[in-house]
């Protein structure tokens, strides 16, 4: 939840994006809304407000990083849906990740280690922004550029929102029932908005969608932090920790494929604490031991 000059002041519901399924008797019957962020949390917000018929103020700040890539459910001239295309096997490939054991690692060091296979990445994404931007129609209208995104897709990934709405978003925006603003909050008073361009922003309700930070929300003490590599240190031991088999860090997923992913990491974990996994131990060999241990050192790494 930010920090926002006056918040106390505000006297209407103030709240963050997570709360917004405990806080809809807050909403159902507020006249304007005003949403602070431009992620898929602020997209839901307001379109579920503008399609109940409330005024929405979407506020995307001019410090943040614009707003998040949308796309219809079905993308290309073949109307494939977005989920099976991004989760295409092959299609990973177009995505640079030192962890890829897809098999086809001859084609992706082929794209993203020569001067010709790096054009044709570059083309590809290009592709895919023109589509989306084309099939949403941020073009189409004076108020629609603002919902457009400011950065490549390229860096966001699989981090693709869908617009899974049974009205068209970008059609609230025409009609004016979402009217964007492209600034900073400066501060807050009764009731009122004040932006740093100098407008004033009336809202029964104000809906900060301004995500979260990446961080666990367990705390170590020093010495557990040293064993265990938090951040990863010299004093960790990774023979330690895999000898014990009684801790387990997943990767923090934020994409479309969380679901999926979140599922065989669960998976994988129980396995382990269980002992079911053939290659979990490690080998009797010196040699083979301390090449094991190499590598789990080096994941840890990059991973932290």
């Amino acid at each position: 939840m930010p920090e926002l000059p006056g918040m106390e002041k505000f006297g209407k519901p103030l709240f963050h994006s997570k709360e917004w399924a405990l806080r809809m008797e807050d909403v159902e019957n507020a006249a304007t809304v005003g949403v602070l962020g431009g992620s898929k949390s602020a997209i839901d917000v307001a379109s579920f407000n503008a399609a109940r018929g409330a005024k929405v103020h979407w506020i995307i700040r001019k410090s943040g990083f614009g707003p998040g890539w949308t796309s219809p459910t079905r993308v290309t001239p073949f109307k494939i849906r977005l989920h099976k295309l991004i989760t295409a096997r092959f299609l990973t490939c177009f995505g640079p990740c030192i962890w890829a054991v897809n098999g086809y690692s001859r084609f992706r060091k082929l794209l993203h280690g020569s001067w010709l296979g790096r054009k044709i990445v570059a083309q590809f994404y290009a592709n895919m922004e023109n589509d989306m931007i084309n099939l949403i129609g941020y073009n189409k209208h004076p108020e629609t550029p603002k919902h457009k995104p400011w950065s490549k897709i390229f860096w966001h990934g699989a981090d693709v929102s869908v617009l899974n709405y049974t009205e068209d978003m970008i059609a609230q925006v025409r009609r004016a029932q979402v009217q964007g603003h492209i600034a900073d909050t400066d501060h807050l008073e009764p009731r009122v908005t004040h932006l740093s361009d100098g407008s004033e922003l009336p809202a029964d309700v104000l809906v900060c969608a301004t995500g979260w930070k990446f961080e666990p929300p367990v705390r170590f003490s020093g010495a557990v932090d040293a064993d265990l590599g938090l951040p990863l240190a010299e004093a960790s031991n990774p023979e330690m920790l895999v000898a014990t088999r009684n801790i387990v860090f997943a990767v923090a997923l934020h994409n479309v494929t969380t679901c999926l992913v979140a599922q065989a990491q669960a998976l994988w974990i129980t396995a382990y604490f269980d002992d079911k996994l053939d290659n979990s131990h490690l080998p009797s060999e010196d040699a083979k031991r301390a090449e094991v241990l190499g590598e789990l050192e080096f994941e840890a790494y990059l991973h932290t």
